[in-house]
């Protein structure tokens, strides 16, 4: 028999496209004692009714759960981008929205994600940009993005930019009129994008 967590994590994969263990472990089960092998298990449960399928992602070394066939390979750009997102939801963050692949200005740039949460009593506006195969960073995009006033007047600010990457820069990137947040795939740093 289904639970209504179990339809939860079904609808969040439904939502998302996919999931891994530790994402749902993250979403669903962070308060529980073995909460890892409890999202496994339900998880399991799921596929073995034929609400999920599942397979192994060879990059991230995880299962992958998800619903439709074209989802049983996923980059690991878009497993660090959920990721984010979870560790969101595992720090009790509100999440007001959430989208992935955001167009700006007309399509002319676009963002790995743009969220909206609020933690605290306050609300957070974040542009993440994932840079999972270490080319060059395109992170003059959001200057444009910033000088065209656009997320200004629709937010009443310009959201931090969350750099999601694994390479140790001599320094930082750094724009004058804009904040960013470097993570590490570890996201290890987690707590500094409430500071």
């Amino acid at each position: 028999m289904l639970t209504d967590r179990d339809r939860a994590i079904y609808y969040h994969i439904e939502k998302y496209k996919f999931a891994s263990i530790e994402q749902i472990q993250k979403a669903f089960f962070k308060e529980q004692k073995y909460s890892y092998d409890i999202a496994r298990r339900r998880l399991n449960k799921l596929v073995s009714n034929d609400y999920l399928k599942c397979s192994r992602n060879f990059i991230t070394n995880q299962n992958i759960y998800y619903i439709d066939n074209q989802y049983r390979k996923v980059s690991l750009h878009s497993m660090l981008l959920m990721d984010y997102y979870v560790e969101l939801l595992h720090c009790n963050a509100e999440i007001v929205h959430f989208e992935k692949e955001k167009e700006w200005l007309d399509g002319k740039i676009r963002s790995d994600g743009f969220c909206i949460y609020d933690f605290n009593g306050y609300r957070f506006y974040n542009l993440i940009e994932v840079n999972a195969s270490h080319n060059k960073l395109n992170l003059e995009k959001y200057e444009s993005l910033f000088n065209s006033g656009e997320l200004q007047k629709a937010y009443g600010v310009f959201p931090t930019i969350i750099l999601i990457d694994d390479i140790n820069h001599k320094s930082d990137p750094t724009f004058q009129s804009m904040d960013i947040i470097h993570l590490d795939f570890n996201l290890s740093d987690f707590a500094k994008i409430f500071m």
